[in-house]
């Protein structure tokens, strides 16, 4: 999942920050991989770890933050992962949303900081929960989905 942000100033912008809610991570050695191949600007995350296997229900939200050099258009793709959520007693869905970004800035003709809250559409992501009640449905076919293609790749890679 990429999502992209167009962003125009007319001053020297050094750092964009983007909060990301608690049900929604990204991977780090990701962005490490489109920093190296310079299609990301360098980044910080707060808090530093980010934990890539915690639910939904234990996880926490955190801060991205790019820095860069000057520049009157940023176009950045974000890689985002949905993390998973624990079964329930019934059918439900949760929403995700993504709507903060500032802009922390130097206008060039002053030494004045500024803050800035971007006019940014939020990316919403609705996601099923699973119903508790199916465990002794579910929990069988995946096994034997599972299994059943153990067996087609063990053939295709002996035969």
């Amino acid at each position: 999942n990429g999502s992209q942000l167009n962003c125009m100033f007319s001053h020297v912008v050094s750092k964009l920050s983007i909060i990301f809610p608690k049900g929604i991570y990204i991977d780090k050695d990701e962005l490490y991989e489109k920093v190296s191949k310079g299609l990301l600007p360098s980044f910080e995350t707060y808090p530093s770890f980010i934990n890539i296997e915690s639910p939904n229900e234990v996880s926490n939200p955190f801060l991205l933050v790019f820095s860069f050099s000057p520049t009157h258009q940023l176009n950045i793709t974000i890689p985002i992962h949905l993390r998973y959520s624990f079964a329930s007693n019934q059918f439900q869905t949760i929403l995700y949303s993504i709507h903060t970004v500032f802009v922390t800035s130097v206008q060039t003709d002053k030494t004045s900081l500024i803050m800035r809250v971007l006019p940014f559409q939020p990316i919403h992501f609705t996601i099923p929960i699973g119903n508790l009640s199916h465990l002794s449905f579910v929990f069988p076919i995946t096994v034997i989905v599972v299994m059943g293609c153990t067996f087609l790749i063990l053939y295709g890679l002996f035969n």
